[in-house]
């Protein structure tokens, strides 16, 4: 069964830290919804707030119509709520079977067996690492584990934030693949992803979120040509139309491959625009290229940043 989120007029933060505004936001049963926009925008937060990790300050949070805002995390477990939070969410001192069998210990060794025969099915890479300490595996295989272990409750609405943090594209693409299939299925998802082009792909709906309030709201194609603007601030029209156009003259492997980080703009506003293929290449002026574009490119070489 599918869930139906909405958040009214939610506003939430950390402490005195205020970070969402009066946030109205609505999920449709069965539908994809991604949630794009800068770092620091507060799509976390809010995914936080929706999953019943933080509290609203003020505002409303339902499912399915009845009000969950003063639930915590675990009661919205029990409701079909599955949240994969950026930074895999595992347990690193147990096995990979561990990890799944502890998610469903108190659902008998019959329906753990078919939850560990599924998870290897969709991810073989699991069943041969097994017995292995899950902390001791790659970035993508935690990630492969965190989606199976969230599997392992049948959610009804999945909230996933930055599964592709830091993971090779092969990776990538079979995570992808598998939240494809679980929105095909009817799972409710709500995703907050660094490669925007792979979330609007795979997204009903869009929301843009900046500075703790949602800007924009529609269909992937139309919130797609609005992008820039939001990432690059104070960018002209103009200027945004022909950073488009550089994006756009790519190779189709590059173009597939965009990564939107705004952190490279936000911080240092006079860093060029990075993109490599192989090897790095400048568009505009010879600008020092700021710290964090120049981590993001030593992690990953063939990366395009906007």
């Amino acid at each position: 069964m599918s869930l139906t989120l909405e958040l009214s007029g939610v506003e939430a933060g950390y402490g005195a830290q205020r970070v969402l505004f009066g946030v109205d936001v609505h999920v449709p049963s069965g539908s994809v919804v991604a949630i794009v926009g800068p770092n620091g925008a507060g799509k976390t937060t809010l995914l936080r707030t929706a999953s019943g990790l933080l509290r609203a300050q003020a505002g409303c949070v339902r499912l399915d119509g009845a009000d969950v805002t003063r639930l915590n995390a675990q009661q919205m477990a029990r409701r079909g709520v599955c949240h994969i939070p950026e930074g895999r969410g595992i347990f690193p001192s147990l096995t990979v079977e561990e990890n799944l069998v502890v998610q469903s210990h108190l659902r008998g060794r019959r329906y753990q067996s078919a939850i560990r025969e599924a998870a290897y099915a969709r991810f073989p890479r699991l069943k041969e690492r097994r017995r292995q300490i899950a902390g001791s595996m790659s970035g993508g295989e935690q990630q492969m584990l965190a989606l199976s272990r969230a599997l392992t409750c049948s959610p009804s609405l999945l909230l996933l934030d930055e599964v592709s943090m830091g993971l090779a594209p092969v990776i990538v693409e079979d995570l992808l693949g598998v939240i494809r299939e679980l929105a095909a299925g009817g799972v409710t998802t709500v995703i907050v992803e660094q490669l925007v082009d792979d979330a609007l792909d795979i997204a009903d709906y869009a929301l843009v979120l900046n500075h703790g309030q949602v800007e924009r709201v529609g269909e992937p194609a139309d919130v797609k040509q609005s992008l820039l603007a939001v990432y690059l601030g104070s960018q002209s029209e103009t200027e945004a139309h022909g950073l488009t156009r550089l994006v756009r003259d790519l190779p189709t492997g590059d173009e597939a491959r965009l990564l939107t980080k705004t952190g490279s703009l936000a911080h240092r506003p006079e860093c060029p625009i990075i993109v490599s293929n192989g090897a790095s290449r400048l568009a505009g002026a010879d600008s020092p290229v700021c710290a964090m574009c120049a981590d993001t490119l030593a992690a990953d070489p063939s990366t395009v940043i906007i």
